[in-house]
Order: structure tokens, then sequence, then C-alpha cells
């Protein structure tokens, strides 16, 4: 995202090849403000491990960070009462996003939806 603003203000120059550099802004623009718009529906948070992460905007105390087997990404879930649970949404955990979790031997648990 950095790079799609430096290219907007006119602080990077087009890659080499890139034939028409306006239009190579007018994209770089487009990226931006879409990039913009996923992040400003996101909040920040830290799990009680010391994870620092960025998940859905509506987030509450108490909401679970997981990793459902098979996933790519961690997942958001919240406890809505009689041991089920709601999927919030998906997250980005720093530490954990390439694997690196995985490589601790994580407790495994089982979920209801």
């Amino acid at each position: 995202m950095y790079d799609s603003y430096r290219a907007i203000r006119g602080h990077q120059a087009p890659p080499n090849g890139c034939l028409d550099e306006k239009e190579w802004r007018l994209d770089a623009g487009r990226m931006y403000f879409e990039n913009s718009m996923h992040i400003f529906r996101r909040t920040p948070f830290l799990t009680d491990n010391g994870y620092l992460g960025m998940g859905p905007k509506y987030l509450k105390d108490g909401d679970l960070v997981v990793i459902f087997c098979g996933a790519h990404i961690p997942n958001i879930i919240r406890e809505v009462g009689a041991g089920r649970y709601e999927l919030v949404g998906d997250a980005y955990v720093q530490g954990i996003m390439n694997g690196e979790f995985m490589e601790s031997e994580p407790k495994t648990q089982t979920f209801i939806l």
C-alpha cells in the first residue's frame, strides 16, 4: 500500500516498460483506495499471548483467535452460549501467518459454529 501511495504522490517512478505514466498512477490510486477501505474496516488487537493483529472492526473482549485445520489464515470466533461459537471474521496476526504457530505444537480443540 505504501508503494501505491508513493506512486500517487509522484515519489515513485513507473516501472521500466510502463508506457503510460498517467494510467500507471491512476491504477496505483485505485489500489491505494481499495486497500485503505479494507484497512479502515479493521481494528488492531493484542492477544493474551502477546500477538499483535488486525481483525474485524467489531471485535469484542473475549473473542478467540483460531486456526481451523486446513486454513491458511487465522479467524476470530466468539462464544454465543452453550458451547456454541459464531465466526466473527478473518484476521492478520503477526508471528503466526507463515505457519510459525503450528511449529509450537498447539492444542487442538473442536468448536461448534
